[in-house]
């Protein structure tokens, strides 16, 4: 008879959100194992690293000094034509993290609570049991748990394995960073670059990591990311030297249909739990995934992993979060569509009316609904709306 090593719960994917729904699991002095595909916690490192102080808080989290590079107070919006908006001011409102170092923070906490965590451990197959999964690791181990939780990031070999929806593929998009140095950036300053020209459907990026050194990247909805971030670099910063180029993907288009099943949880990249905006995912997962282990928990040791009491994990992450994710979608499906002349006209009117103000005042970095629902009762909006074309009116109402 072959003996299989069990546990209450596998956590499938080593990075923020998976490592915070293991945290939260083992409170409850459950058997935790986590797998991860990678050889070490934190790489490769896909994430640009900018993440809200106030995000953090709201999970729990306080990063390690090393982890922490630099932290930003305000932030230039660039339209195509040049024109700058400037908002923000003397608060500190977020950090630029080492993500392979927070990763590895989270990662220490887990252990520390006392969840197990198996590197170059790649899940190849979850096989459903009566009471749970047999998962078969790339390792040639066998593991079987009671409840899986599928933190695998926009892979989804497991996700589609099981029968549940993927995020859209429509709405991932390639990304490309590149660490430079050699030019001197104000280190408060987040900046953005808006254009097609410069980045087909998104945006650029050049978040700084000290007066000397800044990470500037992309993501596109069409092209090659790594040419058009070259292009980008040698145009705005042509005297820079870069040391490290990071390739990736983000996911923006909003949550999956079913977060979960019997004996089973989905959460992060994997359940489209990012803002669509930005495609940032570290607080929004790291949200959910605190759902997750608390239900996951509560589940495990009340002898109960259906479907139906599973469910409450879907309903409690939605009542949270759906209303903010389904506004900032609003926004990134009319984003493509915008040219460059319609950008710079959003800009001009933001620059001339009380937007700016009301940015300021009611912005947030992950709960971005109210301000959205502001602006869009602002006087002028719709006149403005209207003046970029019926694509753009029906691309919001859609």
């Amino acid at each position: 008879m072959v003996h299989y090593e069990e546990y209450d719960a596998i956590v499938i994917g080593g990075g923020p959100a998976g490592l915070i729904a293991a945290a939260e699991l083992v409170k409850g002095d459950l058997s935790v194992l986590v797998l991860e595909e990678h050889s070490q916690i934190g790489l490769p490192n896909h994430c640009a690293g900018l993440v809200s102080i106030s995000g953090l808080k709201h999970i729990e989290i306080t990063p390690s000094p090393e982890s922490i590079q630099n932290i930003v107070s305000g932030a230039r919006l660039i339209a195509p034509n040049g024109r700058v908006l400037e908002v923000g001011g003397d608060e500190d409102k977020a950090y630029v993290l080492n993500r392979g170092l927070f990763d590895k923070s989270l990662a220490i906490k887990a252990i520390e609570l006392g969840a197990e965590i198996m590197l170059s451990s790649r899940v190849t197959q979850a096989i459903r049991k009566k009471s749970g999964f047999l998962c078969k690791v790339s390792s040639g181990t066998t593991h079987l748990c009671k409840l899986l939780i599928d933190s695998e990031g926009i892979s989804c070999r497991i996700l589609k394995s099981l029968g549940l929806s993927p995020p859209s593929s429509n709405w991932i998009f390639p990304a490309a960073q590149f660490e430079i140095s050699g030019l001197r950036f104000n280190p408060k300053t987040v900046e953005l670059y808006l254009g097609q020209r410069v980045a087909p459907g998104f945006f650029a990026w050049s978040i700084p990591t000290s007066e000397y050194s800044s990470k500037i990247g992309v993501a596109t909805k069409k092209g090659n990311p790594l040419e058009i971030l070259e292009l980008f670099r040698e145009k705005h910063f042509p005297a820079s030297q870069k040391f490290s180029i990071r390739m990736g993907n983000v996911v923006l288009g909003g949550p999956v249909a079913k977060t979960f099943d019997d004996n089973l949880i989905v959460v992060g990249d994997a359940a489209g739990q990012t803002k669509p905006t930005t495609g940032g995912g570290v607080v929004v997962g790291g949200l959910c995934a605190k759902i997750a282990g608390d239900v996951g928990r509560d589940a495990l040791l009340n002898g109960d992993l259906s479907a139906k009491n599973l469910s409450k994990y879907e309903k409690r992450w939605r009542n949270m979060l759906e209303s903010e994710l389904a506004k900032m979608q609003a926004l990134r499906r009319l984003f493509p569509r915008l040219s460059d002349d319609s950008l710079n006209k959003i800009l001009d009117f933001t620059l001339k009316s009380n937007l700016r103000r009301i940015i300021e005042e009611k912005g947030d970095m992950d709960f971005q609904g109210d301000v959205i629902s502001h602006i869009i009762n602002q006087p002028g909006i719709y006149t403005l709306l209207l003046s970029l074309g019926g694509d753009v009116l029906s691309s919001i109402f859609k």
